[in-house]
Formats: C-alpha cells, structure tokens, sequence
C-alpha cells in the first residue's frame, strides 16, 4: 500500500508503483460514478471516497 505522503517514497520506483496503483483506484471510482446502474447513494459514498483518497 502506498504511504500518506508521496515524498516519503524512498525511490522513483516505488514512487511509480505507488502512482499507478493511485491511478488504477480512481479510475475504478470514476467508472463507478458514471455507471447509471449504482444508485444514487453507492455513487454519493464513491465521490466522497474519491475525494478523502490521497
């Protein structure tokens, strides 16, 4: 898992895990978001989720 702070990161390449794995969590959220089959409360949790997120 990625630490609270990027610039904890010992190096460039953990920093590129930890990156990608930000990218693919928030990419998953924003396709929840935009399905129109969740309801409107899973979407609501989903945004507040994605916005918290570091």
């Amino acid at each position: 898992r990625q630490p609270r702070m990027m610039t904890a990161s010992k190096n460039l390449r953990d920093f590129g895990q930890w990156h990608s794995e930000i990218l693919r969590e928030k990419s998953t959220k924003v396709s929840k978001i935009q399905d129109g089959a969740l309801h409107d409360l899973s979407s609501a949790d989903t945004l507040l989720t994605l916005r918290i997120a570091p």
